[in-house]
């Protein structure tokens, strides 16, 4: 790994999560530096050689949220990833994990109650982990969650208590 190259975690329905290695992406020129943006999906050709797992054939998929654009879109978009990336482990398939952030990431440029789309997201994630069988509020959802993956997850501001 050279100093122009760049290491990311990666969350997809045919891989889980995978740190790959994007040879060149920090050089001046680079065609892929703007498209790895936590809140663009890509698609890829994943390949392996040696101990590294290497991305390259990037292109622009979707874009979940466009800047500028609210704070709270952006804190609830990171909570929303942060989650899924404590409670899985890498090269752990959840195709289901999968469809539920893209689909939670596409309803936050539209959603007008960012509290409640939280809420539905941890509860949908709890259930989905087999660690709840209906909902709950949302701080103790969060508090589950915590326990279950024994890391800290920030929550967005506009929810602290």
């Amino acid at each position: 790994m050279f100093e122009h190259d760049c290491m990311i975690e990666l969350f997809s329905s045919d891989y889980g999560k995978q740190r790959l290695l994007v040879k060149y992406a920090l050089t001046k020129t680079s065609k892929v530096k703007g498209l790895l943006n936590v809140s663009y999906c890509i698609n890829g050709s994943v390949f392996q050689r040696h101990q590294f797992h290497f991305l390259k054939d990037i292109s622009l998929k979707q874009t979940f949220l466009d800047a500028p654009s609210n704070y709270h879109r952006y804190e609830t978009m990171f909570y929303m990833i942060q989650s899924i990336r404590v409670c899985t482990e890498f090269d752990q398939l959840n195709p289901n994990l999968y469809e539920l952030l893209c689909h939670g990431l596409s309803d936050l440029a539209n959603c007008s109650d960012l509290s409640q789309l939280c809420m539905n997201f941890i509860n949908q994630l709890l259930i989905m982990e087999g660690l709840s069988t209906a909902p709950l509020p949302f701080h103790k959802a969060h508090q589950k969650m915590v326990q279950y993956a024994n890391k800290s997850i920030q929550i967005p501001q506009f929810l602290q208590a």
